[in-house]
């Protein structure tokens, strides 16, 4: 049975303080989830790894390593997806996630930047005056939107504002904890596929 919850995340630089960062977002953002796995005794871990092939590193000797947990990995697209994850992932990196089930691999699609511009509202209040909210995406499937396309736009949507122009640490980060799950889940399929299996799995152990 399933003791542990651990989600291996590609991001938060190579240094210490920064992947702290990156947990601390991530972790605001699936607060209620955490909540819920606390409220049934199950741990809850959101592992910030730093480069890509670091966290692919990480997710398989977790998955060797840790058997009874539930070890997910969550990593960048990069580019467009037209097949499932761990396909994707075999054919772009290349790596073997032969041993992996889907429900353990998912993508921000095609980057985490792509999460942040789900939720213009959070945007505008982090970076306030001379925020140009017309420069976000507004499609209603932000992973339809390509890497440029998603750089672009939030460096036009910042570079007037106090805090400057979008930077991957030291912004992207926090913005992680402001943005709303709800309108994530809306507008990025694979993070409603990951919420809704993390969801599932806590649902399943509590009977």
């Amino acid at each position: 049975m399933v003791a542990e919850i651990r989600i291996y995340i590609e991001g938060g630089g190579s240094d210490k303080s920064t992947k702290v960062k990156m947990r601390q977002g991530m972790d605001a953002l699936l607060s209620h989830l955490k909540t819920k796995a606390r409220n049934q005794k199950i741990r809850f871990r959101v592992i910030v790894c730093g480069a890509r092939n670091d966290a692919y590193g990480d997710f398989t000797i977790a998955c060797k390593q840790n058997p009874n947990a539930l070890n997910i990995l969550l990593v960048d697209a990069e580019d467009p997806v037209s097949k499932t994850p761990i396909e994707h992932l075999h054919q772009r990196d290349p790596w073997d996630l032969s041993n992996a089930e889907e429900n353990q691999v998912y993508l921000m699609t095609p980057t985490m930047e792509a999460w942040l511009v789900t939720d213009p509202d959070a945007l505008a209040a982090y970076y306030g005056q001379g925020f140009n909210r017309n420069s976000i995406p507004r499609r209603n499937n932000i992973e339809e939107t390509t890497k440029s396309e998603i750089e672009s736009s939030l460096n036009n949507a910042t570079r007037n504002t106090q805090k400057g122009i979008y930077r991957k640490i030291a912004h992207g980060t926090e913005l992680l904890g402001k943005i709303d799950p709800e309108k994530l889940k809306e507008r990025a399929p694979e993070f409603k596929r990951l919420w809704e299996t993390l969801a599932a799995k806590l649902d399943e152990l509590r009977r």
